[in-house]
């Protein structure tokens, strides 16, 4: 596919609208050029298995998986000892994220019938599902539970800088089989604790493949009082695969105060490139829809519902909403010229500022594009991104300078 070359004397907005127009024209599986695709390999070493092709976030991956497991700590030592290999930059092995083991079982999965590696893989099978066994397992994710009204988090890479966080309504709910109907309030927070879309088949599929038993979920069952953090571990019985997310960081009220230090499998992960990226189609019509013009208004008059011009629209709220709405789809919208103004805050600095509903039509733009991209940006891009900004680009910035 040839590059996509947009140029001219053009605002912004018939860029965006351009994109838009050439994304709901392609060809369905056709993707953007410079993206990487590797292929599956296993390479038995002397102390690892190198697993090449790995997809896990946005890229794909080689993961070295060491045969001897991490010694017993907690998780915040597990935590501490992945950041400081990090930064001293060497070879040494440190504990992963839950979606990261999801992804290495996936990988190995998905490629058990390979004739060039089968008998590899499945060596590979038998050595997790006998450490699953022997002992539970720590990851680098940790389960926030909320009191009600307030969405629960599961934290992966906890205490790191590529740590990330998902938030859903409520991550509580039943011990139970994931295939079992009778458990409730499981498909969401297993696809977080994952950080997956497989269904609830096709993860079961592939821990019982793993371990020979069917996938069992263990967490909290009822309301908490106040914010409460748990280890999410991952173990083995005869009987099943147990996903538990129940066990309380603070070990305090145990009368073994070791029962929180658990070992981990050893990784080392190399980044290998972003993977083939989804295409996304007939979004254009989503930005003019009236139900997102109507959000985007409220998003707009946050903080200045005092001001004249937001009066002024509101004044004719319903007609002035149409009008955007009949020119976006018409594709005859044009933003109107910026007012230009001098402002001291002690510094003096030349600031342009946008219509009212120019800034309107902006938000529905950025409610679109932005789950889309910033997924795909290096973890070191600061700029216009949530939880990032210029502070912690120079507290960066003097980690790198050490």
């Amino acid at each position: 596919m040839k590059p996509i070359i947009i140029t001219g004397n053009r605002t912004s907005e018939d860029i965006i609208r351009e994109y838009f127009e050439i994304q709901e024209n392609k060809k369905p599986g056709e993707t953007g050029s410079g993206n990487l695709t590797v292929d599956f390999s296993l390479e038995d070493l002397t102390d690892s298995y190198r697993i090449t092709g790995i997809q896990y976030r946005n890229g794909i991956y080689t993961v070295n998986l060491f045969k001897e497991l991490l010694p017993c700590q907690t998780q915040d030592q597990h935590a501490e000892h992945r950041k400081q290999v990090i930064a001293d930059n060497t070879n040494e092995p440190y504990s992963l994220d839950y979606p990261l083991f999801n992804s290495t079982a996936t990988s190995l999965f998905q490629n058990k019938d390979n004739s060039q590696y089968k008998d590899k893989i499945e060596e590979v099978r038998q050595f997790l599902k006998q450490q699953m066994l022997d002992k539970w397992l720590m990851t680098l994710t940790r389960i926030q539970y909320n009191p009600e009204n307030q969405k629960d988090k599961v934290i992966h890479n906890y205490n790191q800088q590529d740590s990330y966080k998902i938030e859903l309504d409520s991550f509580m709910g039943p011990d139970g089989y994931i295939t079992d109907q009778n458990v409730t309030n499981i498909i969401i927070p297993l696809q977080a604790l994952l950080n997956t879309k497989q269904s609830l088949q096709e993860i079961n599929s592939i821990y019982k493949w793993l371990t020979d038993v069917n996938a069992h979920i263990f967490r909290l069952i009822s309301e908490v009082s106040r914010t409460t953090e748990t280890i999410a571990r991952i173990g083995a019985g005869s009987d099943m695969v147990r996903f538990s997310c129940y066990r309380h960081i603070d070990n305090s009220k145990f009368k073994n105060k070791k029962l929180n230090e658990i070992a981990s499998l050893g990784i080392t992960r190399d980044f290998l490139g972003q993977f083939n990226m989804k295409t996304y189609k007939h979004l254009y019509k989503n930005v003019y829809s009236l139900e997102n013009l109507k959000s985007a208004y409220k998003k707009a008059r946050e903080g200045k519902s005092g001001q004249i011009y937001v009066i002024e629209f509101e004044n004719n709220l319903e007609q002035n909403l149409n009008k955007l709405k009949q020119e976006l789809e018409a594709l005859t919208y044009k933003p109107r010229l910026l007012k230009r103004f001098i402002i001291r805050d002690p510094k003096t600095r030349t600031i342009h500022a946008s219509a009212f509903r120019d800034r309107i039509v902006y938000h529905p733009l950025v409610n679109i594009l932005e789950p889309i991209f910033d997924k795909t940006f290096i973890y070191d891009s600061y700029a216009s991104r949530k939880d990032k900004g210029t502070h912690k680009a120079v507290l960066r910035f003097d980690q790198f300078k050490r």
